[in-house]
């Protein structure tokens, strides 16, 4: 019986002697200093979410984990929360600080898959030592592992300030986009119904959402200066221009014949809109707007233009790229779109309800089209697109004035 299990435990002391030597802290040691140290291991088995070491409390084993793997967990200040700060593995030690410090633990390790892990009490080295000076060297050896982890955690302590300083910038950030976003608003707000006055007087509303599109402009500068970041973090990126006006395009021409296929059937299911002509190039200017029509309808084109750079500048760069930032999580891009879009819907209420909520889905639309490149380039693009296609083709204003 005793013969079949000596191959076996023969085995296993070689595949034990592999195993220290793949350590940091045991490596160095030569092959006859490890086999004498090699029977001071015992053996422990542990199932998954059982505690190897406790932060605080006493530092008397390390360990070397054969088999399995274990988190290194760490308090949080007020001793409530532990968070991990790495993983171990087959090959990593635990623990080897009480080897030449003997106070308590400064983390704790708790597997996280059943484990086999071979314990060194620091009282049988030390007994081993004292009857083989040779042995000494792994005091050298740890002392040089603990100056390596001691390099490891300035590096990560650094790595961690500077993350924390960039979230607190970008908090910062954050507080003076919602206070300007809110003064926006608020000035916006007091100014509806005049705005909204002079929408009936102007030959166009466009403008009037010039006007306010300027206004807000300055809200943007704002913006852009309180984050203190690069243009192209606002939209203003043409890496991937191809793909933009790509994107601007293709994804619209499909919406260019819903709406015409939507006011087609308009006018010929719903008789409020019978006499409506299915292209309507002049509905965008009033009919009693004075001068030349077409010149006037060039003039409102020209504007519409200005204000669609503008709209998108302030909606998408503005609101959309900070929200992008802002926001984490899964649903982190969907909600950037959408509640940049909310404003976005409400900055259009001076022209009507309905007009708002006319310019709410297309509004969906281009902010996932932003959202796709980080360019200004294929919203702007689209939006001209469809706007042009609405307003000076299809006369979906007069459509709206309707209902």
């Amino acid at each position: 019986m005793n013969d079949e299990k000596t191959p076996v435990k023969a085995a296993m002391e070689d595949s034990r002697l592999d195993l220290l030597k793949g350590t940091r802290v045991f490596g160095c040691l030569p092959d006859d200093a490890l086999c004498k140290l090699l029977p001071c291991f015992q053996e422990q088995r542990a199932g998954p979410g059982e505690v190897l070491l406790r932060e605080n409390e006493e530092a008397d084993k390390i360990y070397v984990i054969e088999s399995g793997k274990a988190d290194v967990l760490k308090l949080s200040e007020d001793g409530r929360t532990e968070y991990a700060i790495s993983q171990l593995g087959p090959g990593d030690t635990a623990g080897e600080m009480a080897i030449v410090d003997r106070s308590t633990r400064t983390a704790t390790v708790k597997t996280v898959t059943p484990a086999c892990l071979l314990v060194l009490s620091t009282r049988d080295l030390q007994e081993l030592v004292d009857r083989d000076p040779d042995l000494m060297n792994i005091y050298f050896t740890i002392v040089r592992e603990l100056g390596l982890k001691l390099r490891q955690a300035n590096r990560l302590t650094v790595d961690a300030l500077e993350q924390d300083l960039r979230q607190e910038k970008m908090r910062v950030a954050m507080g003076h986009f919602i206070g300007l976003v809110i003064v926006g608003l608020t000035t916006y707000s007091f100014l509806l119904r005049t705005t909204a006055q002079l929408v009936q007087r102007m030959p166009s509303g466009s403008f009037v959402s010039l006007s306010i599109a300027a206004m807000f402009i300055l809200l943007f500068i704002g913006i852009v200066k309180t984050a203190g970041l690069p243009l192209k973090e606002f939209g203003f990126n043409l890496d991937q221009w191809r793909r933009s006006v790509k994107d601007g395009i293709i994804f619209t021409l499909p919406i260019l014949g819903i709406l015409l296929l939507a006011k087609w059937v308009l006018i010929l299911t719903v008789p409020l809109f019978a006499n409506e002509p299915l292209f309507n190039f002049t509905a965008a200017v009033k009919s009693t707007a004075p001068g030349n029509k077409a010149f006037s309808v060039a003039t409102v084109a020209a504007l519409y233009a200005v204000s669609v750079l503008i709209q998108e500048i302030l909606c998408r760069g503005g609101l959309q790229s900070p929200m992008h930032k802002f926001f984490a999580g899964p649903n982190s891009s969907r909600n950037a779109i959408l509640f940049s879009n909310l404003i976005f819907t409400v900055s259009h209420l001076h022209m009507s309800i309905m007009f708002a909520l006319m310019a709410f889905l297309p509004g969906l639309f281009w902010g996932w089209l932003y959202s796709r490149t980080r360019s200004l380039l294929s919203p702007f693009i689209s939006h001209s697109l469809i706007g042009f296609w609405a307003l000076f083709v299809l006369g979906i204003q007069q459509i709206a004035k309707m209902t």
